[in-house]
C-alpha cells in the first residue's frame, strides 16, 4: 500500500512526473543504453496518459477510484529500478 501513496502523488500533480522522466533520460544518454531509453519513454507515456486523467480528458466524472493504477505503478516501480540498479552504478562509480 505504500506503494500506491507513494507514486499516487503523480496523479494529483502529474508534473512531477517530469522528475522520474529527467532522471531516466540522462542514465540513457550517460549509459547509452537501449533499456533506460525505453523506460524513459514509459515514464513519458505515462506522463501524457496522466495529464489526459488529470485534464479529465480521458475520464468524464468520478476519477477517484482508478484499477489501471494497480498495474501500472508496479510495471514503472520494476523497470524503473531494474534500471537504477543496472545502470546507476556503471554511471555514477565508473572509475
Amino acid at each position: 500500500m505504500i506503494l500506491f501513496k507513494w507514486m499516487g502523488i503523480f496523479a494529483g500533480y502529474p508534473w512531477l512526473i517530469l522528475i522520474p522522466i529527467a532522471l531516466f533520460a540522462i542514465i540513457a544518454l550517460l549509459a547509452r543504453a537501449r533499456f533506460a531509453f525505453i523506460v524513459t519513454l514509459l515514464w513519458v507515456v505515462y506522463g501524457i496518459y496522466e495529464w489526459l486523467m488529470f485534464a479529465r480528458i480521458l475520464c468524464s466524472g468520478d476519477c477517484n477510484i482508478r484499477m489501471d493504477l494497480l498495474f501500472i505503478y508496479p510495471v514503472l516501480l520494476l523497470l524503473s529500478l531494474t534500471t537504477l540498479i543496472v545502470y546507476a552504478p556503471r554511471i555514477f562509480l565508473k572509475r
